[in-house]
């Protein structure tokens, strides 16, 4: 084969693997709970068809979000696909407009595959621009094209043991409640499920403009002629 053909096959099969590699995960910007190590092996916080547990957090600064996570067990024989979804919220003790969060504060919602036997930290891509401000990460199945869990036992946000958040907390949107309406659940201050955002923030305007002008003035000073 010529040379030329096979610095050209060499270049096609750099270039394939490139593509086909993951991008590099962006910066965590919030977390509700970590680990020294392993997780504690404590169910957290179940996820079904009827109970959606999700994590207030707070940010003081505008960010672009690219990924959102949990540290996730999936104990199940079978993969099984849920939804992660960004509300907006009005303060800390708010909870999202709507029980199935089908309502105006809903953010942005992504699918999270969760195969047979993982335990680990599952990280999905998911975009949205958020202002500072409070808001909550949601988790659960049979909603926003998620798989259908009735039972509860098997998948769960487990439980860590450093809560680096303690002004933020967890609570469980529970769809149905003994055959009747569904409600909001408080849980304790000991939950320490484990939630995550990825993402950067964003440079204040002001900033940016202040920027712009300093490097203008300095191209103005080097162009200027000398006298």
């Amino acid at each position: 084969m010529p040379r030329f053909l096979c610095a050209l096959l060499a270049t096609a099969i750099a270039a394939g693997a490139a593509a086909s590699e993951s991008p590099p995960l962006e910066p965590i910007v919030f977390e509700s709970a970590r680990s020294p190590g392993a997780a504690s092996g404590i169910l957290g916080l179940g996820i079904s068809d009827q109970f959606w547990p999700g994590h207030r957090f707070y940010l003081d600064s505008p960010v672009r979000v690219s990924g959102v996570g949990g540290g996730i067990t999936n104990a199940e024989s079978s993969s099984l696909t849920a939804f992660a979804a960004l509300v907006s919220l009005s303060g800390p003790q708010d909870f999202p407009d709507a029980l199935d969060l089908d309502a105006g504060d809903l953010v942005a919602t992504s699918l999270v595959d969760l195969p047979a036997g993982i335990s680990a930290d599952v990280t999905v891509p998911l975009e949205a621009d958020l202002e500072p401000g409070w808001y909550a990460l949601v988790f659960g199945f049979d909603a926003f094209g998620a798989s259908n869990k009735p039972d509860n036992p098997g998948v769960s946000l487990h439980s860590h043991l450093v809560d680096t958040q303690p002004d933020q907390s967890a609570f469980v949107a529970v769809q149905t409640f003994l055959g009747g309406e569904g409600l909001f659940h408080r849980s304790p201050p000991t939950t320490l499920i484990r939630t995550f955002v990825r993402g950067r923030v964003v440079p204040e305007a002001a900033s940016g403009v202040m920027a712009a002008l300093g490097v203008g003035f300095v191209c103005c000073k080097r162009r200027m002629p000398r006298p």
